[in-house]
């Protein structure tokens, strides 16, 4: 019986890639089986959406959409700066894009994150990469414990302690007078 090889890839052989390298992929239309997000100059595979988190960001971009309509996006692709590229659950906009281009963190006024398996990441490495480039509002639907992780920016570039609202809730949308309850 073969035992597995025990290979050591060497720091000099990983590829970084920059935003715009990572954007030519994507609009090559070469077709991928798995969904990829750009951290730090490289690719990491997103976590499948299961049921739960599907049922959930559908309700979630659904009721903001009756609000908002098209300031309201599904599955968004954010620039975050040379290296980075994150993909949010739903993003709220300051105007509608109609382009086909990553947005960038200045059109953002919420990012959020269905955080059904994913809560460490989303309120670690996520929420840091949103505080750093400048999104105003941060939000992590948090399925399991039934609640909401909302943040705000602070003046030190930073994202102060969440709110944390309880499901079934008035959540107010930043830049509106409008609530939504998540369930």
């Amino acid at each position: 019986m073969n035992k597995p090889a025990n290979v050591q890839v060497s720091e000099s052989f990983r590829a970084r890639f920059t935003t715009g390298e990572f954007a030519q992929v994507f609009a090559a239309a070469v077709p991928l089986d798995i969904r990829l997000e750009l951290v730090d100059g490289y690719l990491e595979r997103m976590t499948p959406p299961m049921g739960a988190h599907s049922t959930r960001q559908t309700a979630v971009s659904g009721m903001l959409w009756s609000v908002l309509q098209e300031c309201a996006m599904v599955e968004a692709a954010i620039d975050l700066g040379d290296d980075t590229v994150l993909v949010c659950d739903v993003a709220i906009l300051h105007r509608p894009m109609s382009e086909q281009r990553f947005l960038r963190a200045d059109e953002v006024i919420v990012a959020v994150e269905i955080a059904e398996t994913t809560l460490d990441r989303d309120l670690g490495l996520k929420r840091t990469a949103y505080a750093r480039a400048g999104i105003p509002h941060y939000w992590v639907v948090d399925g399991p414990h039934g609640q909401v992780h909302v943040f705000e920016l602070q003046p030190h570039g930073d994202y102060g302690p969440a709110t944390l609202i309880p499901f079934g809730r008035a959540l107010p949308i930043p830049g509106t007078d409008r609530t939504i309850v998540i369930g």
